[in-house]
């Protein structure tokens, strides 16, 4: 885990905790649990919303309501929501394109400007230099 245990979920990795636990590896859910501070990106519940209106995630069970889900979300993994800044923008602009996806984009942002470690099997995270947390 993150030596001072700040941690921030990938939007996937959100997902998985809420909906098939078992998606992430063992070593990774106890150091979620275990953080002194969780935080979901705006830019997460923003990929979500999207993603569940074009049908790419089905919008039943647990994503038929996505204020609520999001609301479970803070409730059980105890988590704080960070806001997308113009700071964030900016530098997510300014990372080299190593990815292309904007929302991945935004979560190195934060990631790198916030200090926090990133949970997230995405490979494409780590040449930003992003500390990236996927243990099995």
């Amino acid at each position: 885990m993150a030596a001072d245990g700040r941690l921030l979920l990938d939007t996937c990795t959100v997902i998985w905790l809420m909906t098939d636990p078992d998606a992430v590896p063992e070593r990774s859910r106890n150091a979620v649990a275990a953080a002194k501070r969780v935080c979901v990106s705006a830019a997460s519940a923003w990929e979500v919303s999207i993603k569940t209106a074009i049908g790419k995630l089905p919008p039943a069970g647990d994503l038929a309501d996505l204020d609520r889900f999001f609301a479970r979300v803070d409730r059980d993994l105890a988590t704080e929501r960070l806001a997308i800044g113009v700071e964030d923008s900016l530098l997510a602009g300014r990372l080299p394109p190593h990815h292309r996806d904007p929302f991945d984009r935004l979560l190195a942002a934060h990631a790198l400007r916030h200090r926090l470690m990133i949970v997230s099997p995405d490979t494409a995270f780590d040449p930003y230099g992003v500390r990236r947390l996927w243990a099995k």
